[in-house]
């Protein structure tokens, strides 16, 4: 099976992103990649595999964190009243 490979622009769609939040994977070393001369190269096959070290059952972490922030991030209802996340 032939090597699918991207450019920026290709991966940025492939993962739902904006050019500028892969230039800042890359820039932290978060996502992997090739330089081929002046460009960036991003194997298919190493995106789909995830960061090294993650787990299956990162994503449901990850899903509970967010909530956990949604939940602090909540303000406080007037003394008396109860207050329900929307």
């Amino acid at each position: 099976m032939p090597y699918r490979v991207f450019g920026v622009d290709e991966v940025a769609q492939y993962l739902h992103l904006g050019r500028a939040d892969i230039e800042h994977l890359v820039n932290n070393r978060e996502i992997p990649f090739e330089k081929v001369g002046d460009r960036l190269v991003f194997r298919k096959m190493s995106l789909d595999a995830g960061p090294p070290g993650a787990s299956l059952g990162s994503k449901d972490e990850a899903s509970q964190n967010i909530t956990k922030k949604r939940r602090r991030t909540h303000a406080p209802s007037a003394p008396g009243k109860r207050s329900y996340p929307t």
